[in-house]
């Protein structure tokens, strides 16, 4: 009888096992959060989604879209079947976007563009649970902006930065938006 070592039996098992995508990642298969704040009846409400990637990478082609850019690559083949987002959203191209990575990728959350928000939003009452925070306050690593000018708060409200319609940007870690605590429609 053959005795094999252990070296062996985790070779034989890694062969045993489902093929294994040399240029996959853990980031292209692990679920995007994201979610969406909103008014009702003059109080927030957050809800929030677990996406794919591939609903991720959908909601980030239909998102360029509905605001005239060039969408990011994906599989746009025509005639091929895909499966819709499937997400019941008040969010749209005229929303206010905030990012989790740079380069507006990540976890993701959206205040809607209803024209009720009363107040300014704190970012600590939106949970993020892959944030160290374990909500939105220090995680936004990059934004979108809506169809309106959005400034960034700090502690007592003091304004720090101001966002103009549409801008896309990455977050300076080192900056005043990096720490700021609210958001809100500038006025």
């Amino acid at each position: 009888m053959t005795k094999l070592t252990p070296l062996a039996l985790l070779m034989l098992a890694g062969c045993a096992g489902a093929p294994v995508d040399p240029t996959a990642t853990s980031q292209e298969s692990a679920p995007v959060s994201f979610t969406e704040v909103r008014f009702e009846q003059g109080k927030q409400v957050a809800v929030t989604h677990l996406l794919t990637a591939a609903q991720a990478a959908a909601q980030d082609r239909w998102l360029a879209q509905a605001r005239n850019e060039s969408a990011p690559a994906g599989d746009d083949a025509v005639g091929v079947q895909q499966s819709a987002i499937g997400i019941d959203t008040g969010c749209s191209g005229t929303s206010f976007w905030l990012y989790s990575g740079a380069n507006q990728t990540g976890d993701r959350v959206c205040f809607s563009d209803d024209n009720a928000h009363p107040e300014d939003i704190d970012l600590s009452t939106i949970a993020n649970s892959s944030c160290p925070t374990g909500n939105w306050f220090w995680c936004a690593k990059s934004y979108w902006g809506g169809n309106y000018f959005m400034n960034f708060y700090g502690f007592g409200h003091a304004s720090c930065a101001s966002v103009a319609p549409n801008a896309k940007a990455n977050i300076d870690p080192n900056g005043c938006q990096a720490v700021s605590l609210y958001l809100g429609k500038q006025i």
